[in-house]
């Protein structure tokens, strides 16, 4: 298992080698990564060398298909390139069912239909929808902007930012919009070949 999201950082100098050298093992093992990988980074060498050396399953880091969502959250990755980096995953061997990515649900003044918006157009790729659900991590940009509309006191106790209690529901996200988009997404993903 791979769990660091920047594993693909500099992957010329990082990924690529460790996962050559796993390609040339002299028996197989099976890859997973449970963190998301970020697809902006992959290319059709970092593909090629995923496929190889075993990955069953690839898990990218889409967070939302909404542009002004992406300009909040560092504009990671659009939807071409999205796009590109799906087919390219494609072209080398993987399977539309081995790909999924992961869609951030809960951001502060987010709306659900964004989230939907975003779990239809990976349906519409044939790719499996992840929701994962934000976490405000104190002195990063987004918290520090937003804390004060949370609806418990994030900035004071670390408790009330844990995601298992949705701290920035809102008129326009509430809890219940989120327990629909977890089964709308399990819907989806089941109706995927």
């Amino acid at each position: 298992m791979i769990y660091d999201d920047n594993f693909l950082y500099k992957a010329k100098d990082y990924a690529e080698p460790i996962l050559a050298g796993i390609s040339k093992l002299p028996f197989k093992i099976n890859l997973y990564n449970p963190n998301a990988l970020n697809a902006s980074l992959i290319d059709h060498s970092t593909a090629n060398l995923l496929y190889s050396s075993g990955f069953k399953e690839i898990r990218l880091g889409l967070e939302t298909i909404e542009p002004s969502m992406q300009k909040s959250l560092c504009g990671k990755i659009n939807a071409e390139d999205f796009e590109n980096t799906i087919n390219l995953l494609l072209d080398v061997g993987f399977s539309n069912t081995s790909i999924s990515a992961y869609i951030i649900a809960g951001l502060p003044f987010q709306r659900w239909e964004d989230v939907k918006h975003s779990i239809d157009y990976l349906a519409g790729l044939g790719i499996k929808s992840s929701i994962a659900e934000y976490t405000p991590i104190p002195h990063t940009p987004l918290f520090d902007e937003f804390y004060s509309f949370a609806r418990y006191p994030i900035e004071k106790d670390p408790i009330f930012q844990n995601n298992a209690i949705f701290p920035f529901s809102w008129d326009g996200f509430t809890d219940y919009d989120l327990a629909f988009l977890k089964l709308y997404s399990r819907e989806k993903n089941a109706m995927l070949k």
